[in-house]
């Protein structure tokens, strides 16, 4: 099966597509960010085994810097499967000539992403930003779906996808993948995103993942 193209404006406006950004982890934890609510295949290694725990046969969108290295991508996994896949031309720098939010480990003004506080605490506010979010989608579009059954799953995930990305940069981007692909504003996803990588040092020992409890 061949694949298709499809730009940044369609890309924004077609959430049902699982994102997977296959750049290096240099570029995803550099300024330039990354697309909210994508998920993480470096370099595209690992990317068949995270296509193994998405949903069978849903169409998938690959994302690179350019749209070189996710065409090849596609090119490669779209005649090992019958799965749809996109590649998104102009990649990441296509989305911000658009202007459109940016989710990053390197917030431009860290201090207003910056908590200082107790863990359960973070957990507090970790929680009301993503299951908030969720919540508002599902209300306002009347979908027969449980937030916390979607982020509990979103922790399964994170669990049992290894990338080489620690597991509290692994469980945000589930998280934020979920705010995706149910249709959240992207923005709120970038903000959301963002202020949780940049307060990760909360998710790091086992204590605290313990403690995140959707």
């Amino acid at each position: 099966m061949s694949y298709k193209n499809i730009d940044a404006v369609s890309l924004l406006n077609k959430r049902n597509l699982h994102l997977i950004d296959v750049r290096t982890a240099d570029e995803r934890s550099s300024e330039l960010g990354f697309i909210p609510g994508s998920l993480f295949s470096p370099d595209g290694a690992h990317l068949a085994e995270l296509l193994e725990l998405l949903p069978e046969n849903e169409p998938v969108a690959l994302c690179c810097m350019s749209g070189r290295r996710s065409k090849e991508l596609c090119e490669k996994y779209s005649t090992l499967t019958d799965r749809v896949f996109y590649n998104v031309e102009g990649g990441l720098l296509s989305w911000q000539a658009h202007k459109f939010p940016i989710a990053t480990y390197q917030p431009d003004t860290p201090d207003e992403f910056a908590f200082d506080g107790e863990a359960e605490d973070f957990f507090i506010k970790m929680r009301s930003c993503f299951i908030g979010e969720v919540v508002e989608v599902i209300v306002e579009r009347d979908l027969d779906l449980n937030p916390l059954e979607l982020l509990q799953t979103s922790t399964q995930l994170a669990q049992l996808y290894h990338n080489g990305a620690p597991f509290e940069e692994r469980l945000v981007d589930f998280a934020g993948y979920v705010s995706w692909h149910i249709g959240t504003d992207i923005e709120h996803i970038a903000t959301n995103m963002t202020w949780a990588l940049a307060n990760r040092n909360y998710l790091k020992s086992p204590e605290h993942q313990a403690k995140l409890s959707w």
